[in-house]
């Protein structure tokens, strides 16, 4: 909740600060500046896993280079918590299906 709180209002006045400039003044590398804003909304989730995993996978562009001790994908820590976010994820979906009456 912390964290959640921080984040948005990190948000809030970066966001406001670059509308701010990007509606104001031109510049070079405005429409990078702009491109780069938009990135997260455009690439879904799953292309931008696709893309981490080819970049540094075992197999991947970065990750042939680090030795098998030390690679970033996979890890125990990352693979532990992805499994509690996508059980969370299930019991969250089964408890609103069930807060609404719906059957199967």
């Amino acid at each position: 909740m912390v964290t959640s709180f921080w984040a948005t209002g990190f948000n809030v006045v970066f966001g406001l600060f670059a509308a701010y400039v990007l509606s104001k003044y031109n510049f070079w590398g405005r429409n990078a500046l702009i491109v780069t804003i938009s990135l997260p909304t455009a690439i879904p989730t799953a292309v931008a896993g696709f893309a981490l995993l080819l970049l540094w996978g075992p197999y991947g562009t970065l990750g042939r280079l680090m030795s098998a001790d030390h690679q970033i994908m996979f890890t125990a820590c990352d693979m532990h918590y992805t499994g509690r976010i996508s059980d969370n994820a299930i019991e969250g979906v089964a408890q609103t299906s069930t807060g609404f009456h719906a059957t199967r």
